[in-house]
C-alpha cells in the first residue's frame, strides 16, 4: 500500500522504506517464533527420550484453572507435606533418642539373664524329667568413673540435636519464603492475564468498528490490517500471561508438597468451562 501511495503521489520514498523495515522485521519475529518452537518441541522429545525432530501434537488444552486459597493456607499445607521437612523431623525425634541412650550409658544397670532346657549324652533321654538343667542370673552394674566419657557422648548427641533444629528452622524459613514468592507470582500472573483478556477483548471490538467503518468508506485496508494485526498481538499477549499463570500454579503446587501437575479430571473439566 505504501508503494501505490507513492505512486500515487500521496507517499514518498522515506514511508516506502520505513514499510519495508517494518515488513523485515516481522520476518524475523516469524522466524524467532518458528525457532523457539523447534527448541520447546526438542526440549520436549529430550524429557521423553525420543528424536529430536519427531512431530507432537499436544493432547491438552493450556487453560485458566483458579487457584482460591490464601497464604496462610498454603504455608500451613507446605509446613506440612514438604517431604525434606518431613525427614528434618524424623532425624530430630532420632536424634533425640541418641541423646536418652548417651545419657544411659552413665546409670546404674541391671541384668538378668535365665536358661532352662535338658543336659543329655543319649538321644533316648531327652524330654525326660531327670535330665532338666537350668540356670538364672542377676548383675547389677554402677559406674563409677569413665573419664567423662557419657558426658561427652550426651554433649555430642545434643550438639547434633542442636544443629538439626538450625536446619529445621532454616528450611522452614526457606519454605516460607517459596511460599510467599510463589503466592504473590500467582496474583501478579492472574492481574496480567485479567488485563490480557481486557485487551483482547477491546482489539476485537476496535476490528469489529474498523471493519464497519472500512464498509461505510470511512477507513483504509490499511486500518484493517493494523486492527487484526493489533488483535493477533493481543492474542498472543494473552497466551503468554496464560502461560505464565500455569507455571505459576505448578510452582505454588510443588511448594505445598502437591503433584505441579493438576489431576486430569480437574484439568479436563477446566478446559471444558
Amino acid at each position: 500500500m505504501a508503494r501505490y501511495r507513492r505512486e500515487a503521489g500521496v507517499a514518498t520514498d522515506l514511508d516506502v522504506l520505513r514499510s519495508q523495515v517494518d515488513l523485515e522485521n516481522q520476518r524475523a519475529q516469524v522466524v524467532r517464533a518458528r525457532g523457539l518452537s523447534d527448541l520447546s518441541r526438542g526440549a520436549l522429545n529430550a524429557v521423553m527420550v525420543r528424536a529430536i525432530d519427531a512431530p507432537i501434537e499436544p493432547a491438552d488444552a493450556l487453560a485458566f484453572a483458579p487457584v482460591d486459597l490464601t497464604l496462610e493456607e498454603i504455608l500451613r499445607e507446605a509446613l506440612a507435606n514438604r517431604p525434606e521437612l518431613v525427614a528434618v523431623r524424623l532425624m530430630q525425634d532420632a536424634y533425640g533418642e541418641f541423646i536418652d541412650v548417651a545419657r544411659a550409658d552413665g546409670l546404674p544397670r541391671l541384668d538378668f539373664d535365665a536358661a532352662w532346657g535338658y543336659s543329655v549324652r543319649e538321644l533316648k533321654n531327652l524330654g525326660k524329667s531327670d535330665f532338666t538343667r537350668w540356670n538364672a542370673t542377676l548383675s547389677l552394674t554402677v559406674p563409677v568413673f569413665d573419664g567423662r566419657r557419657t558426658a561427652g557422648r550426651v554433649i555430642q548427641a545434643q550438639a547434633d540435636a542442636g544443629r538439626i533444629e538450625q536446619d529445621r528452622i532454616a528450611l522452614e524459613n526457606q519454605i516460607r519464603l517459596e511460599a510467599k514468592e510463589s503466592f504473590e507470582r500467582l496474583k501478579t500472573a492472574r492481574r496480567i492475564l485479567e488485563a490480557a483478556r481486557l485487551n483482547v477483548e477491546q482489539a476485537g471490538k476496535a476490528l469489529d468498528m474498523t471493519e464497519a467503518n472500512y464498509k461505510h468508506g470511512a477507513a483504509t485496508t490499511l486500518d484493517v490490517l493494523d486492527a487484526q494485526a493489533a488483535l493477533t498481538l493481543a492474542e498472543s499477549i494473552r497466551l503468554e500471561a496464560l502461560h505464565e499463570h500455569a507455571n505459576a500454579r505448578a510452582t505454588l503446587r510443588f511448594v505445598m508438597g502437591r503433584d505441579p501437575l493438576e489431576p486430569p479430571s480437574v484439568a479436563a473439566a477446566t478446559a471444558t468451562e
